[in-house]
């Protein structure tokens, strides 16, 4: 495990932060704003999970512009932090994870969480990633919800699975995906779709 640290935002103006997994970040960076930090790695690394730390509850709500992983208040306990820390690594497990899938006979692999949504469309599944490709398997709703649901993904109706990162708005009848795309939830699943929705979106301070 490689560790750097950086005590200002002029230290990180050249870095290259698609090589980092994990951020850990000071609310107030001087007389900037970590979230601002945050917004910038964000946008040049989906997958890296941050952390805030901070003595504030003030900046809770800005924070949450930057999909933070965890926001830690000081004095931060040290069995709390080796907690999340944990559950740091497991989600980067997940992150790092790929599915085998087959389409007209030919093998192909993707990485799990680019997956946005995957619908079932008259005989094929069609899998949608975060940037709008789209990919084919002849497998099963339940086959593919089998393999990927321990990965953060939730079906939420007979033809579709949902990345539960990937949802932006949830009502009693529909969701809506961050690509805008608008996926219905059937009766019978939407209070597990709520749940996870829920428990994703309240990483939680602690």
């Amino acid at each position: 495990m490689d560790v750097d640290k950086f005590h200002s935002f002029a230290d990180v103006s050249d870095i290259d932060w698609l090589k980092y997994d994990i951020a850990f970040l000071d609310m107030e960076i001087g007389d900037k704003l970590g979230v601002d930090l945050a917004v910038m790695i964000r946008v040049i690394n989906k997958h890296v999970l941050i952390f805030f730390i901070t003595n504030h509850h003030k900046y809770i709500s800005d924070a949450f512009k930057s999909l933070p992983f965890q926001y830690l208040i000081k004095p931060i306990n040290d069995m709390e932090f080796k907690r999340e820390f944990a559950r740091a690594l497991d989600e980067y497990t997940k992150i790092k994870s790929a599915i085998n899938l087959i389409w007209q006979k030919h093998p192909y692999t993707l990485s799990i969480l680019d997956i946005e949504y995957i619908e079932s469309i008259n005989r094929k599944r069609e899998v949608v990633m975060n940037d709008n490709i789209k990919n084919y398997t002849m497998s099963t709703i339940k086959e593919l919800d089998q393999k990927i649901h321990i990965f953060g993904f939730v079906k939420c109706h007979s033809s579709f699975i949902i990345n539960i990162r990937s949802i932006k708005i949830i009502d009693k009848n529909t969701l809506i995906a961050k690509s805008g795309k608008v996926i219905p939830i059937s009766r019978h699943c939407y209070d597990t779709v709520k749940k996870a929705f829920m428990n994703r979106a309240s990483g939680g301070v602690i």
